[in-house]
């Protein structure tokens, strides 16, 4: 079988094609633009002449696959923004309605639902690629929380996409959770001053990212 994947679907063409992809496992790479038509075109008009030739040999066809991802932008600075202004006054709630000796923190509140929501991903590789692999994923796919050696030399890498990896839905999701659980406190612009700037950068913010 054929696989023809976007580009858009992987962290890094150039890495991933250098890399991880060998010739023998027949992928071809497009970025997702009106510029990959022609070598679309010119990928199936090769696939169909090697079908020709199978064909007349008796051989069976070889099968095309094809993967389409949809593009979601990188979260914006403005999102983070918020997120943060959300964890700082769900801490500030928090405080008043427990005895803690110590205070609640944005911080701790983004480790716990990082924790409890971060998507995980696991990563295979030989020991000879394990620093590369380390080095890329932490790059573009999340931050390396373990790393195990497993059967046969192989290393299992576990990697959380914490928020700085996500993309504008993820992170459109999130922001969501963390309005919900305001309402879920009582929170709302009439009994607290400090969300009324929030619930106005989350207007703007929801029409920008719905556009």
């Amino acid at each position: 079988m054929a696989h023809l994947r976007f580009a858009a679907t992987l962290p890094s063409v150039e890495v991933w094609k250098e890399h991880l992809i060998q010739k023998s496992d027949r992928l071809t790479l497009f970025e997702y633009s009106k510029d990959s038509e022609q070598r679309v075109s010119r990928e199936l008009r090769r696939l169909n002449e090697a079908n020709k030739k199978r064909y007349l040999k008796g051989q069976n066809p070889i099968e095309l696959d094809v993967s389409i991802d949809i593009i979601y932008r990188p979260r914006s600075l403005r999102a983070n923004n918020l997120m943060w202004g959300l964890y700082e006054i769900i801490a500030k709630v928090m405080d008043r309605e427990n005895s803690r000796v110590d205070p609640f923190t944005a911080e701790e509140l983004y480790q716990r639902d990082m924790e409890d929501c971060a998507p995980r991903h696991t990563v295979f590789c030989v020991e000879d690629s394990l620093e590369f692999f380390k080095m890329v994923l932490e790059k573009e796919r999340g931050h390396v929380k373990k790393v195990d050696k497993i059967e046969n030399g192989f290393y299992a890498i576990e990697i959380w996409q914490t928020s700085s990896y996500w993309d504008t839905r993820m992170m459109s999701d999130h922001i969501n959770r963390l309005m919900n659980e305001l309402e879920t406190m009582g929170v709302t612009k009439e009994n607290n001053g400090d969300i009324d700037k929030i619930f106005s950068d989350f207007e703007k913010w929801k029409e920008e990212n719905d556009s």
